[in-house]
């Protein structure tokens, strides 16, 4: 799964399972070039992602929200409200790890965002998430 891949080189550990939706979105922005916006479920089969379905949807959904000019701090928020709210997907011996993974993406992600797809995110140069 090279999304955990990427994750581990940030992070410096592989995804955590169920996977929080931001780590998730790191996945997706490290091994695909485009997404979907219309459809979650190419996602749900692609073997490079190695998140839970709804953590998976999840992260689709943060991802894009942002694509389509949502203001991406707000998303953020939103994103780690629905890990809080469906308990790490069950997984609740993942719920802290999975936030503290989540915690050192989050300090990359809106970089990380601008560099997939430039222009998309509202933040204003050094604007720190």
């Amino acid at each position: 799964m090279r999304g955990s891949l990427e994750v581990k080189k940030v992070t410096g550990a592989h995804t955590i399972y169920p996977g929080h939706p931001l780590v998730l979105a790191w996945e997706i922005m490290s091994t695909r070039q485009t997404l979907d916006i219309r459809s979650h479920s190419s996602l749900l089969h692609d073997n490079d992602i190695s998140g839970g379905r709804g953590e998976v949807i999840q992260s689709w959904k943060f991802l894009k929200s942002v694509l389509e000019g949502a203001d991406i701090i707000p998303a953020i928020e939103l994103a780690e409200k629905n890990w809080v709210q469906s308990k790490a997907g069950g997984h609740a011996e993942s719920f802290v790890p999975g936030q503290a993974q989540a915690d050192i993406i989050k300090e990359h992600l809106a970089q990380k965002f601008e560099e997939w797809a430039p222009g998309a995110t509202k933040l204003y140069p050094n604007t720190v998430v």
